[in-house]
């Protein structure tokens, strides 16, 4: 038709059947139990929380003066710019 469509066949019984896939979806990884996976899993939420605790119990880096300073002037330029 005018959008570049154009009508398909009917479907026939002749037709290779589509085989099926005979795997089975497995989400850890060949020759490892869920005990392992979950060890692993621990692990990392451990190191992650360890990392946290140490950001959170020391003081942030101290921001420089002069970047606030030019940050400002950039939006205090840029404040009146219709969109």
């Amino acid at each position: 038709d005018e959008e570049g469509w154009a009508p398909l066949p009917p479907p026939t019984d002749d037709e290779p059947a589509v085989q099926e896939a005979t795997e089975t979806y497995s989400p850890t990884p060949a020759g490892t139990s869920m005990e392992d996976e979950r060890a692993q899993l621990e692990a990392e939420l451990a190191r992650l929380d360890a990392d946290r605790t140490h950001r959170m119990t020391h003081a942030p880096a101290p921001t420089s003066n002069g970047a606030d300073t030019a940050l400002a002037d950039l939006e205090s330029r840029l404040s009146d710019v219709e969109f």
